[in-house]
């Protein structure tokens, strides 16, 4: 059984060299963070231990490694105040102004529940989406801004039986 592994873990090795996978990207990108951290480009250092943690090969005991190089390399670099640099995480949230529902218990006896939000309750829904998105960009640790938005359907949603 040990031999069968170790004829495997050889094999794979060897595919991997022969397709440049995961070593040289690796080691380049390893040497770089190191390169800019005697630098003190804090910004590219982690950058470039972020890039060997989210593209590369890696095993359980160096993830943890790169995780403490985060921890240790973030309060040093200054957070992204540019929303123009930062990721965008869309997030849309939905709100009927009428609603209907009608359900049937297990007794076959009939429920029915109506909802209907008035406009200051829509306006506060749009103003919990707004400091949704303002917490997000505050409190990341990374750059990202949730561009929020809320649509608020007006027509009566039709009658439909719950289960």
């Amino acid at each position: 059984m040990g031999k069968c592994l170790a004829v495997v873990a050889w094999t794979w090795a060897l595919i991997l060299l022969a397709t440049g996978a995961a070593g040289a990207d690796a080691r380049s990108e390893r040497a770089a963070a190191r390169a800019a951290e005697k630098k003190q480009d804090w910004d590219a250092a982690l950058l470039h231990y972020e890039n060997l943690f989210d593209s590369t090969q890696t095993d359980e005991t160096t993830r943890g490694q790169l995780r403490a190089k985060f921890l240790e390399l973030r309060p040093k670099v200054a957070p992204n105040s540019d929303p123009a640099k930062a990721g965008v995480w869309k997030v849309q949230a939905y709100a009927f102004r009428n609603l209907q529902v009608t359900r049937n218990d297990k007794d076959g006896k009939e429920h029915q529940t109506k909802q209907r939000f008035r406009d200051d309750e829509i306006a506060e829904i749009r103003a919990a989406m707004k400091g949704f998105a303002a917490e997000v960009w505050k409190n990341a640790t990374f750059s990202i801004m949730s561009r929020a938005s809320t649509m608020i359907a007006s027509a009566s949603m039709p009658k439909s039986s719950a289960p």
